[in-house]
């Protein structure tokens, strides 16, 4: 039902209610082509203007977290 982000400043949560679509798209630069070829996921929120930018190459499982942001995005881009 919801999405937390946490970083070193502290922990943000994210309802599912509250995303209003998911988007994919790819860096401007090309380092290593062997990881994902979705490099950035937005996610536009009700509360905010701009887009939440989250960049998946910073995380340890990079695949798993880009599959479990396919499964939001076939639930919210209905």
């Amino acid at each position: 039902n919801r999405l937390e982000i946490k970083n070193r400043f502290g922990t943000k949560t994210i309802l599912f209610d509250d995303i209003l679509y998911v988007k994919f798209s790819k860096e401007k630069r090309k380092f290593d082509e062997s990881k994902s070829p979705h490099k950035i996921v937005r996610l536009k929120l009700k509360r905010r203007k701009r887009f939440l930018r989250i960049r998946l190459a910073d995380y340890n499982n990079e695949n798993s977290l880009y599959q479990e942001f396919i499964k939001l995005s076939r639930i919210k881009n209905r």
